[in-house]
């Protein structure tokens, strides 16, 4: 096993899917399980904020946080580069603070979620703030211009 380059205090193990990943921080450290032919496999729902929105849809019955924000890419096909994204937090009442990325569908804890990414902006949203402005914009985001500077056009 090897150790954890992210955190430094853990170690990689491969899990039961075959996805090595750390104990300690959750970090994947590659993605390259995910290539299919060399290629980056397409997200059924779209965009992260596609997803996301159909997430949050889905679990209006509790406190979920819509977030958008700027980070560094680590999908195979925008690795390294900067990015828009969007995943949902909630808190829980035994691991605290949550995130729960749409299109890995991983969950792990907020802060570290985060540090992965290397956020640099986050821009959140309650269910309601969000529905609102999905109803008001036809779109399910994102609305905030420091954030849609940093997102892709797709065809």
């Amino acid at each position: 096993m090897a150790t954890c380059h992210k955190c430094g205090r853990a170690k990689i193990r491969k899990r039961p899917d075959g996805r090595r990943k750390c104990v300690k921080c959750g970090f994947l450290p590659t993605h390259h399980n995910l290539l299919v032919n060399g290629k980056a496999p397409v997200n059924p729902w779209g965009s992260c904020f596609d997803s996301a929105a159909h997430n949050l849809l889905a679990n209006t019955d509790c406190d979920v946080t819509m977030c958008h924000g700027v980070g560094i890419s680590t999908h195979p096909a925008s690795a390294g580069k900067k990015i828009a994204h969007a995943w949902l937090e909630f808190d829980h009442e035994k691991y605290g603070r949550l995130a729960i990325d749409p299109i890995y569908l991983i969950a792990q804890r907020a802060e570290i979620y985060r540090k992965n990414l290397q956020a640099e902006l986050v821009v959140t949203y309650s269910a309601r703030e969000f529905i609102a402005l999905w109803t008001k914009h036809d779109y399910p985001g994102p609305y905030d211009d420091r954030v849609k500077m940093h997102t892709k056009e797709v065809a």
